[in-house]
């Protein structure tokens, strides 16, 4: 956690006051330099001392004081003490859509933080949502396809739904954390029965550690939020060239984050080509418009609203 609660903010926020914090991945105290990585360690804080998770919008410099573009309805299914099933439900594009997603909501230990790439740990991030979102609507790209999410987190919200609701071929529901991928079981397994593609699995995959098994395999990737940790950008740009066919396309949704995306963009010269998309649906962009009208205290375009990169072989 400490990693990534830092990777958002810290590298990049030398050269952007926007930067924000995430959680995923470690870095230093010495590196906390800005307002933003410090009341995300507030928070932390608070989860570690089991105080609630429902932070105020008054913690100004806290991402989490913009959640959601409400584009799914989401009701508490059931709960205990350490964990909390949620269903999810998006009957603006499909009523028949419904997936039980599952998340800890008990006292987290440090150590379980302190792994690789632990992005969905605490919630669903804006850009895990949309992507989710996006891949519901547009059903039909994954009909026959094999599909990989790369750092999926603790949900893998977007996998899932293509699992569940699409004619994909194959998904593979991938995590660098071991914690994010042992939760995604515990989802396949409750969900296993309704899932409309009958190859589902999860794995862990560390991205400088490619299993020679899935070289080339995959029809699409897709990823949310993933291109902000500086120091693995190179690693991300190398597994997304070894997982994809060679007519393959990764979907990867991320906001702008200072340079962040400019930075993925420029490092995928001469490897990787890159169409970046500012509106990629209608009804995303009435949201996100109606969301700026709110001002930044609420809504910072920079680090919520996720852009759209279609990255594919050289031709």
């Amino acid at each position: 956690m400490a990693d990534g609660m830092d990777e958002r903010s810290g590298e990049n926020g030398r050269n952007s006051k926007k930067s924000t914090a995430g959680n995923c991945h470690s870095l230093s105290a010495s590196r906390v330099v800005l307002s933003v990585a410090r009341q995300r360690w507030k928070i932390l804080e608070r989860v570690i001392k089991k105080k609630s998770r429902k932070y105020s919008e008054t913690e100004d410099n806290s991402i989490r004081r913009f959640e959601t573009f409400e584009l799914f309805e989401m009701g508490v299914d059931s709960q205990d003490d350490e964990t909390t099933w949620y269903k999810y439900k998006c009957p603006m594009l499909d009523t028949t859509f419904s997936i039980d997603i599952r998340v800890l909501t008990g006292p987290i230990l440090i150590e379980e933080l302190l792994g690789y790439n632990n992005t969905g740990n605490v919630c669903v991030w804006p850009s895990e949502e949309v992507m989710t979102y996006y891949c519901l609507k547009r059903k039909d790209l994954f009909r026959n396809k094999a599909v990989c999410e790369l750092g999926g987190g603790m949900t893998c919200l977007a996998g899932f739904t293509v699992a569940r609701q699409t004619d994909a071929s194959r998904v593979l529901l991938t995590d660098g954390n071991d914690q994010c991928i042992d939760n995604a079981k515990h989802i396949l397994d409750k969900n296993k029965s309704f899932l409309k593609c009958s190859d589902v699995a999860t794995m862990v995959l560390k991205w400088d550690q490619p299993d020679p098994c899935l070289e080339g395999q995959f029809d699409y990737i897709i990823s949310g939020d993933c291109i902000f940790f500086d120091r693995y950008r190179h690693d991300l740009i190398s597994i997304i060239k070894f997982l994809l066919k060679p007519n393959g396309t990764a979907l990867m949704f991320a906001p702008h984050r200072g340079s962040t995306i400019l930075d993925f963009i420029a490092m995928c010269e001469g490897k990787l080509n890159v169409q970046l998309r500012e509106h990629y649906d209608d009804v995303i962009t009435v949201k996100h418009n109606r969301m700026k009208q709110m001002g930044k205290r609420i809504y910072d375009d920079n680090i919520h609203y996720p852009l759209l990169l279609e990255v594919k072989h050289l031709d």
